[in-house]
């Protein structure tokens, strides 16, 4: 059986200098560094997906920033997108960032190394796609579970979900 003895001698063992553990106020300053850091990228994404419809004149965007408030994260600004369909009528879709701690329905059976870690929703009026930031090795890379299947997000899904949230027929 140990004793307390023995555990001094393990923990001053294993203490090297300079070797510190990160304190959790620098550990989610850090995390909330690099999802907002994601969410400028993914808006930036998004625009660059959309400058043809924009040049065409189908389509205006605006960044939008919202407040959010998360534990241990704290208040901080996340950035976010208006795209503004040009049809008859207008219609507004929003990527409204919602947190690193909020999830969507369907991630309890993801048996994946890529950890969720934080969400964004796809929004027009009450219809909504969510998108999950999955984030593991260091890489950030956003995904919709939408049909039950992952999804990783590119130029087509995201047209697609704006055609679905917008309620918008494809003309074929």
């Amino acid at each position: 059986m140990a004793s307390a003895k023995d555990l001094v001698a393990a923990v001053r063992s294993r203490k090297a200098p300079g070797t510190e553990a990160e304190s959790a106020q620098a550990y989610w300053k850090r995390q909330r560094e690099q999802w907002i850091a994601d969410l400028a990228g993914l808006r930036e994404q998004v625009k660059a997906w959309l400058a043809p419809v924009i040049d065409a004149q189908a389509a205006e965007t605006k960044d939008v920033d919202f407040s959010l408030l998360e534990p241990e994260i704290g208040a901080y600004q996340a950035p976010g997108l208006e795209v503004r369909l040009l049809a008859e009528p207008a219609q507004v879709v929003t990527l409204r960032p919602r947190g690193m701690g909020v999830m969507g329905a369907g991630m309890a059976h993801r048996a994946a190394a890529d950890e969720p870690s934080g969400r964004v929703d796809v929004e027009c009026g009450v219809r909504r796609a969510i998108l999950l930031r999955l984030h593991g090795d260091g890489v950030s890379r956003w995904c919709t579970f939408g049909d039950g299947t992952e999804r990783e997000l590119d130029e087509e899904l995201f047209i697609d979900l704006l055609f679905e949230t917008a309620e918008i027929e494809h003309i074929e």
